[in-house]
């Protein structure tokens, strides 16, 4: 049964009391270093039923100039053991990454305020309240980019032309894959690594260390974060941002021979976002549920939005490198003799949309291995670098394309902001460098809608802080459109968009020869 008004209402209220006080205790907290000139606090970047998390200036600057800045967390429920044992075990997996470039990092305070209250600072051992402090990414989460597209969006019309923010991911800036290496192929002396950016990488192990089955559970847009360019000249990132995994609480390195209570209790994350085996205790849990969840991030990040759990729907699809139809989450992202993609995203490169497709199927055995998607994602980052190159030779030049499928340059300037490059075109580098400058050169410093309520007294009977904004319209369900009923349903257009398998239902198994050590997948795409 739903809350009625007044419930919700009242438990916002007691959400938000427990939330002031924890600021209010960290605030206290580090108030001598304040006084002395070794921080300031600048405001709450979150909260939630779990933690709060703070934005503090060190009063220093990076090798940029730019003013040094950490997030800072701790628990708004210090009474409850488990919520202490969940902080402490995020900051023992933090540890674990250290040197991890797409992992968000832990970071020290200045010496002074280490050497006078350290002993509660990302000590996973710590008798006191536990706290954590990391690294602040001040271009915040990728859900916040989508919202920040969504809010160009609805702006763009009522300004000047050139003053028109892009309205789309370009496919260039689309490859979020390192994080989900950095977890299987996590460092064992990571503290030996610390204040390094080590890119990671399966082709550098021998061949026997072992991936680890580290599952984080809980990968989606809201828990991968964007960081400030770093102003070092780098290949992968010279036009994309890096990215980085957050929040791993609710992590687990994941072993079968565990007791059915305790499988059960580590299906943890929120239902829309999980992959099939997330719901069974059962389930085969290893690497491929991590590269589910990275999928289902990619398929938001193109089409701007995502399905709820009620719309989960696994469509059967075929795809280069595939032998054989298989059954994915993803089935929106690629075309099929019944099913026509009407909106821009359907000119989103085909390469990237049936690997997102296949990372998000049905059975794990169908989705790309590690070391295969890494080589996947190298090899067409190279192509489209070279295609650049040679498109740019081509009108620079004059010449003739040796290729029938050529299409030289993108849309016309004027819609470029909104309109993708056709199907099959190469993005010219001005619109990836646009992009790049609307959205990552400048952090979005946007304000705290609370800061009127932390430091003061909420009385019993006062109206509770407001409640989240509401989601742009057409956010959840633009994809699409899913039938009521729950058999398999033929929607306008002709697409047939069959039902979601519900937790512990068995799947038939692939064709002979598509085990878990041999997925039938090929780095062909």
């Amino acid at each position: 049964m739903s809350a009625t008004p007044v419930q919700r209402r009242h438990l916002r209220r007691e959400k938000f009391r427990n939330a002031q006080q924890a600021w209010k205790a960290l605030r206290s907290k580090f108030k001598d270093y304040e006084d002395r000139g070794l921080m300031t606090y600048e405001k709450v970047l979150g909260f939630g039923g779990f933690g709060i998390v703070q934005r503090w200036s060190l009063n220093e600057r990076d090798r940029l100039g730019r003013n040094r800045t950490v997030a800072i967390k701790t628990i708004i429920r210090p009474d409850k053991e488990h919520c202490v044992a969940a902080l402490q075990r995020e900051i023992w997996w933090n540890k674990r990454f250290t040197g991890s470039e797409h992992l968000v990092q832990l970071v020290d305070l200045p010496k002074e305020v280490l050497d006078e209250v350290g002993a509660d600072i990302n000590n996973d051992e710590c008798q006191g309240i536990p706290i954590m402090v990391m690294e602040e990414l001040g271009l915040g989460s990728l859900a916040d980019l989508v919202d920040r597209i969504w809010a160009s969006i609805d702006l763009n019309p009522e300004l000047p032309r050139a003053d028109r923010m892009m309205e789309y991911i370009p496919s260039r800036v689309l490859w979020v894959t390192r994080a989900c290496i950095g977890m299987a192929y996590s460092s064992v002396h990571s503290e030996s690594r610390k204040g390094q950016a080590i890119r990671e990488t399966t082709l550098d192990w021998p061949d026997y260390v072992q991936q680890s089955k580290l599952i984080h559970n809980d990968i989606d847009v809201q828990n991968v974060f964007i960081a400030e360019p770093s102003g070092i000249e780098d290949k992968e990132h010279s036009l994309n941002p890096v990215v980085k995994i957050a929040d791993y609480g609710c992590m687990v390195e994941w072993d079968s021979t565990w007791s059915y209570e305790k499988r059960s209790d580590s299906l943890w994350g929120k239902s829309a976002f999980k992959a099939p085996e997330q719901f069974d205790p059962d389930g085969n849990m290893d690497v491929h549920t991590n590269i589910y969840q990275i999928g289902n991030t990619m398929h938001d990040l193109i089409t701007l939005g995502h399905v709820s759990y009620n719309e989960r729907f696994a469509g059967t699809r075929r795809v280069r490198g595939i032998d054989g139809d298989f059954r994915t989450y993803g089935f929106r992202l690629v075309e099929s003799d019944t099913y026509q993609i009407v909106f821009d995203w359907g000119n989103v490169d085909i390469g990237l949309r049936e690997l997102v497709a296949a990372c998000m199927a049905e059975d794990h055995r169908w989705r790309p291995a590690l070391v295969d998607l890494e080589l996947m994602c190298r090899r067409r980052i190279r192509e489209l670098d070279m295609g650049v190159k040679y498109a740019e030779t081509i009108i620079e030049e004059g010449l003739r394309p040796i290729s029938e499928d050529f299409v030289a340059g993108g849309p016309l300037d004027d819609i470029s902001y909104r309109k993708r490059v056709p199907g099959g075109a190469i993005e010219p580098n001005r619109i990836v460098e646009k992009f790049y400058k609307d959205y990552f050169i400048n952090a979005w410093d946007e304000s705290d809608k609370y800061s009127s309520y932390w430091s003061a007294d909420v009385p019993e009977d006062s109206p509770p802080p407001p409640g989240p904004p509401p989601r742009p319209a057409g956010r959840v369900r633009f994809v699409t459109p899913v039938p009521e009923a729950r058999s398999s349903t033929a929607v306008p257009g002709g697409v047939t968009i069959e039902p979601v398998r519900r937790p512990g239902a068995r799947e038939p198994a692939p064709p002979t020869g598509s085990g878990p050590s041999s997925p039938m997948f090929s780095i062909s795409l």
